[in-house]
């Protein structure tokens, strides 16, 4: 075989590898959401955006725990906003919302 025939069909394999993964459904890779995220200021503004994107991308090993600061308030933008739907979370791999610091806004403590 000559050169430029090995380097086409070097091309044509490549080819085909990069249309098979953008096609076949069970090679759609993406990041599960594992760690500590904190709302707001960190990764999310919103509760809204951090429940969304735990419905898209899910749980991973180990799960994940969202920080939000004891003066947060939010109105979600819709009725099913807070919904979450995520089936990947377990025992193993728990979501949690939790409260961080001592600030309470139906009270008025500062």
């Amino acid at each position: 075989m000559s050169n430029g025939t090995v380097n086409s069909t070097r091309r044509i394999c490549l080819a085909v590898i990069l249309i098979a993964a953008y096609l076949l459904p069970g090679l759609d890779a993406h990041a599960q959401l594992v760690g500590t995220f904190n709302i707001p200021g960190g990764t999310y503004t919103t509760i809204q955006a951090a429940i969304a994107d735990l419905n898209t991308l899910g749980v991973g090993g180990g799960g994940v725990t969202f920080n939000v600061d004891a003066g947060h308030t939010e109105t979600f933008t819709s009725p099913t906003a807070g919904r979450i739907t995520d089936t990947t979370a377990s025992s193993m791999n728990p979501v949690v919302f939790q409260k961080v610091g001592w600030k309470n806004p139906d009270r008025g403590d500062s």
